[in-house]
């Protein structure tokens, strides 16, 4: 109950509760939020590649093995929006920290263990993101641009495929995760 922000909840039993507005869906939950980042700090880019991979089937590929993956150091650049924003000026890392980043820091309201939080180092979270071109503000707003992808339930879709048929799909199995996306 402390994790989630859960007001009235004591004792050892299990009681329903209602979840703060924050916690929406999977990416709401601390189990998801602290299995994508780093032990002491969130990771908005671990957080942007889970969705592109996972909920969204699409690669993104490791850095380069010549690339310094350090972000700048919090003295100078109190957020990771801010950290981010100078990692992703050297050309070979924007391309792909553009496609993970947007959406990770929407997620930045979370600690590393998933516990919500307003303040980054002192400043204020700005929790705003994009999604394949699509603006919002909160992780509320990305949990929407999700609902909204096309490309998710199609994802999930191959997912229960090669789940429940222990393989990866092939030409002739297009028909039936078709439908079963559309059903």
């Amino acid at each position: 109950a402390q994790l989630y922000w859960v007001n009235g909840v004591s004792g050892a039993s299990f009681v329903q509760a209602d979840l703060p507005a924050e916690r929406r869906g999977l990416l709401g939950t601390a189990s998801v939020l602290s299995l994508y980042a780093h032990a002491d700090v969130s990771s908005p880019t671990l957080r942007g590649k889970f969705i592109r991979n996972i909920l969204m089937c699409q690669s993104i590929p490791p850095p380069p093995p010549d690339v310094d993956t350090t972000l700048p150091d919090e003295s100078k650049f109190k957020t990771a929006r801010e950290r981010l924003t100078v990692h992703s000026t050297n050309p070979t890392c924007a391309g792909c920290h553009q496609l993970m980043d947007p959406m990770g820091l929407s997620l930045e309201n979370f600690d590393a263990m998933g516990q919500f939080r307003t303040q980054d180092n002192g400043v204020t979270i700005d929790a705003s993101g994009e999604l394949d071109g699509v603006k919002f503000t909160t992780e509320a707003g990305l949990a929407d641009a999700l609902a909204q992808s096309q490309r998710v339930p199609d994802c999930l879709s191959r997912l229960v495929f090669r789940s429940a048929w222990g393989r990866l799909e092939t030409a002739a199995d297009e028909g039936f995760i078709t439908d079963m996306t559309a059903g």
